[in-house]
């Protein structure tokens, strides 16, 4: 066994050096520690995107809608007349062409041959274009899988599924499909598919804040920038006001004032008892900070799927080492403010958390899950909130004052009570007062 170890090695060592050049990794494979923590965040239940996770049976069902999808797109080849050869040479074979550029976004080796792999690249291509024509201009007339209504019945675990850090295919082959789709049309293959996914509410689906989506998804992507992927562009609208140039990205992170030391702040209840205020705000992270013992935050929606579609994006921020990780580090924040039901009420009250779970407790439940996955790194966005938090916390006047004022200042009729038995109290002090000094003056 050990020589066949070694022989296997050895193959392997001259195989790969020979190949040693940088690739252009866009499509990672989650790492074996999230896999760990919740393994369904991160592997498709329902359909399989590209070949990492192609050939799973329990999806295999799928696949005639996939065929479906690219019959639809292609009809033009499956008229009276067209052979099976047109079809190939007209989209397989451009699609064939990419699979080199293909192979080096992928982070795990792919084993698949080129013909297979741009099958696979052609049929998972169509099915995602299709869904989002069914969610933005579907009719329930479709007696298909992509029907309207029972898209929008089954969009979230389908979408949940193309949203995987592992379920993606090149930004680049989306882009192409379409412009076979469309053949001899001049339209933009970029602007069109940007359209598409303004109009099927991905955003609007699985947004987590309140906007209603990026408005720079509706102009486009601007020229000469790219998009790696789907999850790449969701976590480009997710972080981002307008699309990520140069500019945007420098202007973002020096708003962010990211600093090198870690402070673990109270929970949402506590800062509450401190006297801190928490108050929604319209915008994205670059909105989080404290000003004048108030809180701001933007408000968050929590539903079923998005507990996935965090986990998901905080695993490309870490294949990524993205030294800013902002999405982790606003997930790791949100992580410390909620610690139980009662730091969840706080937050509804101030309008921060839209939740569709039934309860408080199951927020904090996924909260306190999502934060075993979290990474600790140098650089901390929100460093300064930490700080203005932990500062204002560990005032022991500023405690002491607004304790006291929380526990017998809550209510109006605890109020006049206290000021009553306050007066009573000083109109006491001062009778005795009297009464000694007349006392006195008396002797």
């Amino acid at each position: 066994m050990a020589q066949q170890w070694l022989i296997d090695v050895k193959a392997r060592f001259h195989s790969e050096r020979v190949d040693s050049g940088p690739k252009d990794v866009s499509i990672y494979t989650v790492p074996d520690f999230l896999l760990h923590l919740k393994q369904n965040a991160y592997v498709p239940q329902m359909v399989s995107i590209g070949p990492l996770h192609h050939g799973n049976t329990t999806l295999s069902p799928m696949l005639t809608h996939k065929i479906h999808a690219v019959d639809t797109m292609f009809r033009r080849f499956r008229s009276p007349g067209a052979t099976n050869s047109e079809f190939e040479d007209q989209v397989i074979a451009p699609i064939m062409a990419l699979v080199p550029n293909v192979r080096e976004c992928y982070q795990q080796e792919i084993l698949f041959d080129d013909e297979t792999l741009a099958w696979i690249l052609t049929l998972d291509a169509c099915f995602i274009l299709k869904i989002l024509r069914a969610l933005s201009s579907g009719t329930n007339s479709d007696r298909s899988f992509f029907n309207r209504n029972i898209i929008e019945y089954t969009a979230y675990p389908v979408i949940s599924d193309i949203l995987m850090l592992e379920n993606q295919i090149p930004f680049f082959v989306l882009l192409e499909i379409l412009q076979l789709e469309f053949a001899k049309d001049e339209r933009d293959a970029s602007n069109e598919l940007c359209i598409l996914l303004d109009g099927a509410r991905l955003t609007r689906l699985f947004y987590p804040f309140k906007e209603r989506t990026a408005s720079w998804l509706q102009r486009g992507i601007p020229e000469g920038h790219t998009v790696n992927h789907l999850l790449d562009l969701f976590r480009m609208l997710v972080i981002y006001s307008s699309f990520p140039d140069e500019e945007t990205i420098c202007k973002f992170n020096s708003s962010m004032a990211p600093r090198k030391k870690e402070i673990l702040i109270p929970s949402a209840s506590e800062l509450s008892r401190a006297g801190i205020n928490f108050k929604r705000v319209e915008g994205k992270f670059e909105k989080i900070g404290i000003k004048k013992n108030t809180f701001y935050l933007p408000r968050i929606r929590i539903s079923s799927s998005i507990e996935t579609v965090l986990r998901n994006l905080m695993a490309l921020e870490i294949c990524e080492a993205d030294d800013m990780c902002v999405i982790s580090r606003y997930v790791g924040l949100m992580c410390e403010l909620i610690d139980s039901e009662k730091d969840v009420y706080v937050l509804k009250k101030a309008g921060i958390i839209k939740s569709y779970l039934g309860s408080n407790s199951e927020v904090a439940e996924m909260f306190n899950s999502i934060s075993k996955g979290i990474t600790r790194s140098y650089s901390d966005p929100f460093s300064k909130v930490r700080e203005d938090a932990h500062n204002h916390y560990h005032s022991k006047i500023k405690v002491m004052v607004a304790e006291f004022a929380n526990d017998h200042c809550s209510r109006p009729w605890r109020t006049a009570s206290l000021i009553g038995a306050s007066l009573l109290l000083l109109l006491t002090a001062l009778q005795t007062i009297f009464s000694l000094h007349h006392r006195i003056l008396a002797n």
